[in-house]
Parts: structure tokens; sequence; C-alpha cells
């Protein structure tokens, strides 16, 4: 155990999981045997000021002396620092031969003692991480979490908003894996891997596509053979090479279809359905068919025999509700929960001769041994996470939703989702980073497609519906990622919003942070019953401002 770590960038949220591991389990220490954490940011936060109340030590400098002065046994850090202020300290700690752990290695090291489920992809991961994680917790498996944005079911005193991190004490650890850089890599022994989605997101680190899938395909190889890979079998870059093929070695394989696409026959899966309705919440389906899910799973090492057909029926049906927006939510939420049904009848396969037929004897015993009613629960009043479909506030009395859909395809899923319950939405979007935007140009351009009005579409073009609603988008200038970004990968927003009314979208082209109240001015009950806020940049905390 470290007893005094160092923390460089703790107010990144990439990172500031290991500051919240360490203040969970100083409460479970003597006084005497307290950890005594250390930090450094380039500015104050609310979130770094918090953790100075809880006793962390932050330093606002980034320098060799913060490093000579701790002489910490642990240094834990941000990507982020290694070309910024915080690589004077990194460079200090490696001649001081002291642990340095970055991001998904930090919590290797934590945690590789433990079951890692990794939930992976290009989109979704938060939500499904999220997900995955109250329905674990919700079944009484005590799991530890570590999830990309804060939820309120994890809040505490200290943290009444949320939190992203759970210490538990049970055998599962649920991870965001973030392939950015080839972070997830660092998860060297994987017992779960979940690939939500493969998609090239990340053009100034990945080449190209096929670059995103080799990467994909390194993590692949670190999963136990005693464990299992889920992936979705609507995405086309997952299905055949990593639930198909078989070129790495042989964990359970295991894909998840929607509406019965796709469906894997061999290595049996998963499928979700929904059932349509008008009401605020949505409810969908999870059929485990053909037994679960394949001959090698259920295997009794002792007596070498295969209990597959005498002990589990060849239909399990659970039926779910979610008042999350959108398909996309639907297959998150039953990705979730697949994950959650794999990890406990694969566990409970490895442990005895004899606890997988009492755990499985029935639909009614298995349902009582997952506490399934404390999971419909915990998924029916899930209050979502921290910018994903966030209720913000109201704006003359019109909802006011801010989401972190970054992505082209992210931006056209959500305004999708929003679109089967709203009318006419006004949309609000900052593009993120420069090389993103110049790399995935047409495709940003074609993404918000969705806000066509089709009953004024005079051609073929377009896919619309008559059922859905239409929109206005408000563009603003490309935001510019320190550090990330050179001016040589500008993209002018002028062309850009010409580009998309070009395609038939009522586009208004906005030249600064100082136009948002302009735009909330022409905004009232009579033309618009939604406002979305898209994008990964600071608008996000200027339009909150004005609520």
């Amino acid at each position: 155990m470290f007893k005094k770590p160092y923390i460089s960038g703790i107010g990144g949220t990439g990172i500031r999981n290991i500051a919240h591991y360490f203040l969970e389990l100083n409460k479970t220490l003597p006084k005497n045997s307290k950890i005594q954490i250390f930090g450094s940011e380039i500015k104050k936060s609310e979130f770094t000021e918090k953790l100075k109340s809880l006793g962390v030590k932050i330093f606002y400098s980034q320098t060799a002396k913060n490093i000579q002065k701790i002489q910490p046994d642990a240094f834990f850090y941000s990507q982020a620092i290694e070309d910024g202020e915080g690589k004077e300290e990194l460079s200090e700690a490696k001649k001081l031969k002291i642990s340095t752990f970055k991001n998904a290695e930090g919590y290797y090291e934590l945690f590789k003692d433990k079951k890692i489920i990794a939930i992976s992809g290009a989109h979704g991961k938060t939500t499904t991480t999220a997900l995955t994680s109250i329905i674990f917790t919700a079944s009484g498996l005590d799991p530890t979490c570590i999830i990309g944005s804060s939820i309120k079911e994890f809040a505490d005193k200290n943290f009444p908003d949320g939190k992203s991190f759970r210490l538990g004490n049970g055998d599962f650890v649920i991870i965001e894996a973030d392939e950015y850089k080839r972070n997830f890599l660092a998860l060297k022994k994987i017992f779960g891997l979940i690939i939500l989605n493969i998609e090239h997101d990340h053009p100034d680190c990945y080449k190209n596509i096929n670059d995103v899938k080799n990467a994909f395909l390194e993590l692949a190889k670190n999963v136990d053979r005693k464990g299992f890979i889920l992936g979705f079998m609507g995405d086309k870059n997952i299905e055949y090479d990593f639930l198909i093929k078989n070129e790495f070695h042989l964990p359970l394989k295991i894909g998840v279809s929607y509406e019965k696409e796709n469906l894997f026959k061999d290595n049996t899966s998963f499928n979700i359905r929904k059932e349509v309705n008008k009401n605020e919440i949505q409810k969908f389906f999870l059929n485990l068919e053909y037994g679960f899910p394949t001959k090698n799973l259920i295997f009794n090492q002792k007596n070498k025999k295969n209990l597959k057909n005498k002990f589990l029926p060849d239909i399990f049906e659970f039926s779910l509700e979610t008042s999350l927006i959108g398909e996309k939510n639907i297959i998150n939420s039953g990705i979730a929960l697949s994950t959650f049904l794999t990890s406990i009848l694969i566990s409970k396969s490895q442990e005895n001769d004899y606890s997988l037929e009492k755990f499985v004897s029935s639909k009614k015993n298995l349902k009582q041994n997952l506490r399934f009613e404390e999971i419909e629960s915990a998924l029916k009043n899930f209050s979502g996470i921290y910018r994903r479909q966030e209720l913000v506030g109201k704006f003359n009395e019109i909802p006011v939703y801010d989401d972190y859909a970054h992505h082209p395809t992210q931006i056209s899923v959500t305004i999708l989702a929003f679109l089967q319950k709203f009318k006419h939405i006004a949309v609000i979007f900052e593009s993120h980073q420069y090389k993103r935007t110049k790399e995935l140009f047409d495709d940003f351009v074609q993404s918000f497609d969705a806000l066509i009005d089709s009953t004024k579409i005079s051609n073929g073009n377009f896919t619309t519906s008559q059922e859905r609603g239409f929109g206005k988008l408000f563009l603003f200038p490309v935001y510019k990622v320190p550090g990330r970004d050179s001016d040589s990968d500008f993209v002018n927003h002028k062309i850009f919003g010409k580009k998309i009314r070009d395609r038939g979208v009522d586009v208004e082209v906005c030249e600064s942070y100082d136009d948002l109240p302009k735009i909330l001015g022409q905004i009232s009950k009579e033309n618009f019953d939604c406002i979305l806020n898209l994008g990964a940049g600071p608008l996000s905390l200027k339009l909150r401002k004005l609520l």
C-alpha cells in the first residue's frame, strides 16, 4: 500500500478518481495510519478546493521542488502533463526513481488483483460504465467503480452532487477504458472486455480506422482465458474481428444484438428488443437465447462434465425500464445487464461443482439470486450522468439539456433521440478540437441532417420521418484544444456552417461566447420546446451560468 501518493494534474477527469480512491481508503484506516495525499494543478477549481478541505495537500504550481520536498512513494499523473507544465514534476519523479503511473496504469496497479471489467468504445463508455456500476451495486456485489463522469447514485456528504468513483470490497472492478493514445493497454489482465463500438474518433493519435481496430485487438489479448469478450453486434468493426474470428486466444465470446439483427449463433448471444410506447419510461427486453451462452461456459472442472443442458432453460427473458432518452441508451442498458449476467454466471461456474445449479435452477430462482427487483428499480430510477443528456435547467420555461457529444456519430444519435421526444429543438454546438473537425469534416457536416424539417424536403437525399421533430442549429467557432491543436489545422466555422446549410439545415453562425445571451433571447415556447447543447468544450459552462 502506498502511504504518500502524489497525483499530478489532480483536477483532471481522467485522474481524479485516484484521489477519490485514497480518500475512501483513509476512511477505513486507523488515525495513526492515514495515507498522506498530495497533488498539483495549474489552477484552482471547485473540485481541488474540496479536496483541500478533506486534507489533500495541493500545490498550485507544478515544479520539481514539489517532488523534492514531498518525496512521495508513488507518482500518479495524467498524460496531459507530459507536454504541459507538469512535465517538470514527472521528470523529477523519474530522476528520483519514484514509481510513476500514467492514467490507466495507476488504476491497474491499485486493482490488478481484482476481476477487472473494462468498458471500451468510441461512444457510450461513460453511460454504459455507470449503468453497469449501478446494476452490480444493486445486486449486492459491492463493486469498485471508476467512471469518466460523476453520478448522483455515488453522492455522499462530501460530494452531495455525485462522484465518479465507488470503492467496494467485492471481487469486481468496473472501469471505463479509454482508447486515447492507447491508454487502455495498461490494463494487462482483464476479466471482462466490453466493446461498444469502434470508430476513428482520435485522428491526432490514430492514423485510420485500422489503426484504431489494431489497438482494440491488442487490448483483447489482455483478456484472461477464464474471462470473456462481449461486443455489440450492430458494429461492423466488432462483429467479425472480435466475435467470429479467433486470432488471439480463447476467452468466452458473446455478441449482443438489437432487434435480432446479426444474431450471433455460434457462440450464443443476448438480444435486446424494445417495446414502443409514448411514456417517459422506455421499456426493453433482454433475451438470453439458446442457453447461456456457449458450451464452453458452464463446465464442471472437477468431473469434466458439461452442465449446460441440465441446468439452463433455452430462453431467459428479462424486462426492464429506463428513463434515459433514445434507442442508444436502450442498447447501453442491455449491454450493461448482459455484462452483469455474464460475469455472474461465469464466476459461479468456476466456483465449485454445485453453486451454479443452485443459482440457475429456474428463472424465478435466478432472478431472486440476482436481486432482480433491486436492479429493476436502480435502472428505472437512474438519474443520469453529468453532461450526458443532462437536464441542467430551464430557460423561458423550456428545458435545457447538456450533452458531451463531440463526434459525428454521437451528435447524430443524440439529436435523433431528442427528436423522438421533442418537436422543435434548438441545438447549440461548439466543435471540439481543430484536428478532429478537419479530419472528419464531411461527417460533421452530415451529422446535423436530422434537424431538417422533413415536410420541406424536395429530394431523396435525406433519411427522415414525419413522426419526429426538427430543429435549428446555432454554430459556434471550433474550440482549439490547448496542447493538442496547431493553427495549421484551423477550421473556419463560417465555411462549416455554409456546408451544413447547403444540406437544408436551418443554421445560424455565431462569432463568440458573447453571442450566447442573444441566442437565448431568440428562443421562446412558441418556436422551440427544447434547448440542447452539444460538445466537449467550455460552451457548456458558459450556458449553465446563464440559466
